[in-house]
């Protein structure tokens, strides 16, 4: 499939996304994601392979990858980062995800720039109780994600850890097959979040 959208805010201002999605790339349920984003000041190329029934039935195979670059007044970012997880259902409402993953960015402020490499190692659990991924009509989900992260700035050393946690309500309006009124928020991408880069680099 593919698909298109258009957006504003005041944080990216105007904002494009593309995308194109397989969701059985190799004849066994492998669900290929890629999406190109473009914003005034953010760009990015993302791609997600999702492989079910990884060595056990319950388990999925996760391998993400982006390529992004930010060009807000304060300063200019390069990135790139890849992480590799394992997603586990252990129930019909809980599931929990471990990974590793890479990330490299280059910072760039008047004329100063630093270089930053991270190995993160996320572990992820989440509850959801609506009972339909694609199509909510009523229930909760609720995510809450351990990230810890070591690595270097300009050959400096450095470690820490963030915490992350996303929630969502869905709840109908009335009977019938009306649309939800819902409180959405994104799944953590694991990547660091701009106000860590911010004070590593100096920004």
């Amino acid at each position: 499939s593919v698909g298109a959208g258009a957006g504003w805010s005041t944080a990216d201002g105007a904002s494009g996304k593309l995308f194109w999605e397989h969701r059985n790339i190799a004849g066994g349920g492998e669900k290929l994601r890629t999406v190109l984003r473009l914003a005034e000041i953010r760009q990015a190329v993302e791609g997600t392979l999702r492989v079910p029934a990884f060595i056990r039935r319950d388990q999925t195979l996760t391998l993400s990858a982006d390529v992004t670059r930010q060009t807000p007044a304060a300063y200019t970012e390069e990135g790139a980062s890849l992480l590799a997880g394992i997603e586990r259902r252990a129930s019909e409402t809980w599931t929990s995800f471990m990974g590793v993953g890479i990330d490299a960015d280059r910072t760039s402020r008047g004329d100063s720039t630093g270089t930053a490499w991270l190995v993160s190692q996320p572990t992820r659990l989440t509850r959801d109780t609506t009972g339909d991924p694609l199509n909510p009509q009523k229930g909760t989900r609720f995510g809450a994600a351990l990230v810890s992260h070591g690595g270097t700035y300009d050959g400096r050393g450095l470690a820490f850890v963030t915490l992350e946690l996303t929630g969502s309500a869905y709840w109908p309006l009335g009977g019938g097959e009306r649309p939800p009124v819902c409180a959405l928020s994104e799944r953590p991408r694991f990547r660091r979040p701009i106000s860590l880069r911010g004070d590593i680099s100096g920004v």
